[in-house]
C-alpha cells in the first residue's frame, strides 16, 4: 500500500471533479434508445418523493433509473413515454412535475413551474406538464400502447422499497385497467452497462475522491483510534474535495471485525497488530466509487499478514490479464 504526498495546489482532487454536467441531449438519446427497444410500449416511471417526518431533513436522492432517463433530480416527478396520443407525432414523452407551492417554498426555496416553457427546453423534453395531469394522460396513452413498463423492486430491496414499488404498480393498473405490467429493468440494463465519456468522467471523479480519502486515512491510522474516527476523516476528505455524499455508509473494521462483510457499527478500537479493512466509496453527481483496502494498524504487515494479503492482488492481476479487454468499456 503506497502513500504518496498529496498535491495541495488544487482544492479538488481531480479535474474530473470539474466535469460538465451530462447534457440534456444525452438524456434524450437514452430515451430514444429505450424507445427502440420497447416498440409501441408505454413507459410510466415515478421519481422519488420528498421524505416526511424526521427524514425530511435529509438530502433528497433521486431514483436511479428515473435520473438516468431524465436528468431530473427534484422530488415528485413522473415520466410517460409511448405512442403519441395525438396526430403529427410518432411518440410522446412528457415529464410531469409538481405545481408550485408558494407556501412550501419558504422551506424549500423556489420551485420549478410546470407551466414555464423554459423547463422543457432545459431538460430536453417535448413537454413538461403538471403532475396533476399525469393520471389522465396515462389513461389516454395506455389505450394506444402495447405493454406497459415501469420500475419494479429489486430482489435485494428493503420491504419498504418493495411496498412502495408495488403501490406504484397498483396505481398504474387502477388507472389503465390493464393487469400485466412489465419491468423496465431488462430493457434499461443493457443501456446502462455502457458508460458514455461524460459518465466516465463523473466516475473518475468519484474514484479520485475516494482514493484521496483512503490515502489520508492511511497516513492517520494508528493503534488506539476508534473505527468511527477513521470513517469520519474519510467522509471529511471526500466532502472537502467535492463529493458531498458517500455512495454507502463507510465500512471500517479492525481486527476480528474486519472479517464482517458489512460491518457498520464502527465503534471498535484499533489495537496494535490489527489489520484494518476500509470499504469506502464517495458519490459524485450520482455516480459512486467503491474501493476496499486492508492496512496494518502498526504501519507494517507481519510476514503472515503479508502472505495472506498478497493472495488477493495476485488473483486480481491474474483475472485482469485473463478476461479484461481494454477496447471495451462496460461497467
Amino acid at each position: 500500500y503506497e502513500i504518496r504526498p498529496r498535491d495541495w495546489s488544487s482544492d479538488v482532487c481531480s479535474s474530473d471533479l470539474n466535469a460538465p454536467p451530462i447534457a440534456a441531449s444525452e438524456y434524450a438519446a437514452r430515451r430514444a434508445a429505450l424507445r427502440a427497444r420497447i416498440a409501441n410500449g408505454l413507459v410510466a416511471l415515478f421519481g422519488n418523493v420528498e421524505a416526511e417526518g424526521p427524514s425530511a431533513f435529509r438530502a433528497f436522492h433521486q431514483e436511479s433509473s428515473f435520473l438516468y432517463l431524465t436528468g431530473f433530480d427534484l422530488p415528485g416527478a413522473m415520466l410517460l413515454m409511448g405512442p403519441a396520443g395525438s396526430a403529427g407525432a410518432a411518440y410522446s414523452e412528457t415529464l410531469y412535475i409538481p405545481p408550485r407551492d408558494r407556501d412550501n417554498e419558504v422551506w424549500t426555496g423556489p420551485q420549478l413551474d410546470p407551466n414555464d416553457p423554459d423547463v422543457a427546453r432545459r431538460f430536453g423534453f417535448q413537454a413538461v406538464r403538471s403532475s396533476r395531469e399525469f393520471e389522465g394522460d396515462l389513461k389516454r396513452l395506455a389505450k394506444r400502447a402495447g405493454k406497459i413498463y415501469t420500475k419494479q423492486a429489486e430482489h435485494f430491496a428493503s420491504e419498504e422499497e418493495k411496498a412502495a414499488a408495488n403501490r406504484m404498480i397498483e396505481r398504474i393498473r387502477k388507472i389503465t385497467g390493464k393487469g400485466g405490467i412489465s419491468s423496465i429493468d431488462a430493457e434499461l440494463a443493457p443501456l446502462r452497462q455502457i458508460k458514455s465519456p461524460a459518465e466516465q468522467a463523473l466516475m473518475r471523479g468519484a474514484v479520485e475522491c475516494t482514493v484521496s480519502a483512503h490515502r489520508e486515512a492511511g497516513r492517520a491510522l494508528k493503534p488506539g483510534m476508534r473505527e468511527y474516527q477513521i470513517a469520519a476523516l474519510m467522509k471529511y476528505v471526500m466532502e472537502r474535495e467535492g463529493c458531498t455524499i458517500t455512495g454507502f455508509d463507510p465500512i471500517v473494521g479492525a481486527g476480528p471485525r474486519s472479517t464482517i462483510l458489512h460491518y457498520l457499527r464502527g465503534d471498535g478500537t484499533v489495537a496494535e497488530g490489527d489489520l484494518v479493512v476500509l470499504d469506502v466509496g464517495s458519490e459524485y453527481r450520482d455516480y459512486s466509487a467503491d474501493i476496499t483496502r486492508t492496512l496494518p494498524a502498526s504501519g507494517k504487515f507481519t510476514p503472515r499478514q503479508r502472505e495472506i494479503y498478497q493472495i488477493v492482488p495476485n488473483v486480481q492481476q491474474h483475472s485482469r490479464l485473463s478476461v479484461a479487454e481494454p477496447s471495451k468499456t462496460s461497467v
